[in-house]
């Protein structure tokens, strides 16, 4: 028989748990010592509660709090789960802050270039120049095939894109023949 205590047996939460909880509160200062505490202590796993919070917040100044932290990402795991609210549209209303958040990280988005040309391609201007920017920023090298690939299809698009994105787009193609 097991002698231990019932509430011994209750799962403990994770300190993930604990700051998701912590991010919902309708608490302004619960909320932003939280965001505090996560700065300090946070890890990629707390991300996804970050950027539901962030995408659903009414009260202007945890918003900028929540995208301080976002900006402050160091983590190189954290590029492809943020791309990856990017590409839901459940997000498109924040898509723009995301790809900022990204290029203001400095992290490596040389893996993500092609997504950017893409974005750059399909998204209103605002979306488009965040998406330029974040190329214009990269320090990594692009792969060479890559960049000449995206190149082309810039190249293929000079004639459809809208006019307000040309002079960017011609930009672009001088930017990606850095690698090419």
């Amino acid at each position: 028989m097991n002698s231990s205590k019932p509430e011994n047996n209750k799962k403990k939460k994770t300190q993930e748990q604990i700051w998701t909880e912590r991010l919902s509160s309708p608490n302004e200062e619960v909320v932003k010592d939280t965001i505090k505490e996560i700065r300090d202590y946070g890890n990629v796993k707390i991300l996804y509660a970050i950027i539901e919070r962030y995408a659903s917040e009414k009260n202007e100044d945890i918003k900028k709090e929540l995208g301080k932290l976002l900006m402050d990402i160091k983590h190189s795991d954290a590029v492809g789960l943020i791309f990856s609210y990017i590409k839901d549209n459940k997000y498109l209303h924040i898509r723009k802050d995301l790809i900022s958040f990204l290029w203001q990280s400095r992290l490596d988005l040389s893996p993500y270039v092609s997504d950017l040309v893409d974005l750059f391609l399909s998204e209103p201007f605002e979306i488009a120049f965040e998406a330029f920017t974040a190329i214009e920023y990269m320090e990594k090298s692009v792969d060479k095939n890559v960049a000449k690939e995206n190149i082309d299809k810039l190249k293929n698009q000079i004639m459809t894109v809208d006019e307000s994105k040309k002079y960017l787009l011609v930009d672009l193609i001088s930017l990606l023949k850095r690698w090419a």
